[in-house]
């Protein structure tokens, strides 16, 4: 069955695709939501994260509305890992246009230094003030349950017993996780206990999906990638991470290009073209910062 992922942003699809390439699975990025899969897995972007609640409800329908007549089709919603955008309003949104009735959710990402722990977001060891299960209920319409770490990791037949026990009274299912086996044994418990429910995180709860669906078709990761041609890298993000990559990526030899910078020409190997670095006030999702997204995708398409 493919596997569709819906993300708020299209970094968050691509981060995605990403992973399920590295699980073995074809993974394929489309712009705009596709009128049906083309890969073993499709990801794309509601492009909601900046909206109001309502209207990002509404642009979710309308992205899942285009595949509504493709059957046996496996649903994930990504969310951010540091829990930013509508969730709340996003998830109902989902589950009203794919008709489940329960949504199991943790945004934990473990590669990236990120936990959730008692329903609160841990970054790199820091406790943050962020609990999802409230921002849930701020947010959303359905009841919401938690389950704590001592119940993922006390082993599989107990957390399926829980997330099925919860089930019966909470719409909205929030897992802790703190490893990477954390989130595999989520996805294991909730295909027993909930097959029909839709799974929501980041790209770490989507790797574990990735990992387990390519594992049932015998897939092995193939990472060839043909060096034939030069390759054109884009960065959009403002985020640390991102500048560390980019400058990672400067000394190792590879052309940046800052699309600021005035007299810029055509470069004949491997290319970044990539954004200055924004300001300490300005906000990431904000309309300035979709203004600058603006300039470096016209400055990519005519490169």
């Amino acid at each position: 069955m493919p596997i569709a992922i819906l993300a708020d942003d299209l970094t968050g699809a691509a981060d995605c695709a990403a992973r399920s390439r590295h699980a073995g699975l074809t993974a394929a990025i489309a712009l705009h939501p596709p009128a049906g899969p083309f890969a073993e897995v499709t990801a794309f972007t509601s492009d909601s994260r900046h909206l109001a609640p309502a209207a990002a409800a509404e642009q979710v329908r309308r992205s899942i509305a285009v595949w509504q007549e493709h059957a046996g089709v496996v649903w994930y919603k990504k969310i951010d890992s540091t829990l930013r955008g509508n969730l709340g309003s996003e998830l109902d949104a989902a589950l009203d246009a794919l008709g489940h009735a329960h949504a199991v959710i943790c945004p934990a990402f473990p590669a990236q230094g990120r936990s959730l722990l008692n329903g609160s977001l841990v970054v790199a060891g820091e406790l943050s003030s962020l609990h999802l299960p409230t921002l849930l209920n701020e947010q959303s319409c359905r009841s919401v349950a938690a389950l704590p770490l001592s119940d993922v990791r006390a082993g599989a037949e107990h957390l399926t017993d829980h997330i099925a026990r919860l089930s019966a009274t909470a719409a909205l299912l929030v897992v802790d996780a703190a490893a990477d086996d954390d989130l595999r044994s989520i996805v294991a418990a909730t295909a027993r206990a909930l097959p029909e429910a839709l799974l929501c995180g980041s790209a770490g709860l989507l790797g574990a999906l990735a990992e387990r669906h390519a594992s049932s078709l015998h897939t092995e990761p193939d990472m060839a990638f043909s060096e034939s041609v030069p390759a054109l890298l884009v960065i959009g993000s403002g985020s640390p991470v991102a500048r560390r990559q980019i400058e990672h990526l400067r000394l190792h030899g590879i052309h940046v290009v800052m699309i600021d910078a005035a007299g810029w020409t055509h470069h004949a190997g491997d290319v970044l073209m990539c954004l200055p670095e924004a300001p300490r006030h300005l906000a990431l999702d904000g309309p300035d910062a979709r203004h600058w997204a603006d300039r470096l995708a016209d400055a990519a398409a005519t490169w």
